[in-house]
């Protein structure tokens, strides 16, 4: 889900991360105002759930993942932009958005 809504995401940062054991640390490039710059915030290492099942835990990387995002969407609405149709792909029977 992104923002209470169920959303198509791409996993393949999650299964490239379980395979390679890359650490996946959450970076963003957020303008301030006071400082009349941009700064980088990083945010804490996300731990990967690694239960075995290859498929369930890239769901659920993912999941942790996109959690971040709207985190910070959510912090800094002004910033953020997204420029593709976000839930352009609708569970059956979904209300279309688009």
């Amino acid at each position: 889900d992104y923002f209470g809504e169920a959303a198509c995401t791409a996993s393949g940062m999650a299964k490239i991360a379980l395979r390679t054991g890359a650490a996946v640390v959450p970076a963003f490039t957020m303008w301030d105002s006071t400082l009349r710059r941009y700064k980088i915030i990083f945010q804490p290492e996300v731990a990967l759930v690694k239960t075995g099942d290859d498929e369930a835990d890239a769901l659920a990387n993912t999941a942790k993942f996109t959690k971040v995002l709207e985190e910070m969407a959510r912090r800094y609405p002004e910033q953020w932009l997204w420029v593709h149709r976000r839930w352009k792909t609708r569970p059956e029977g979904g209300v279309r958005i688009y």
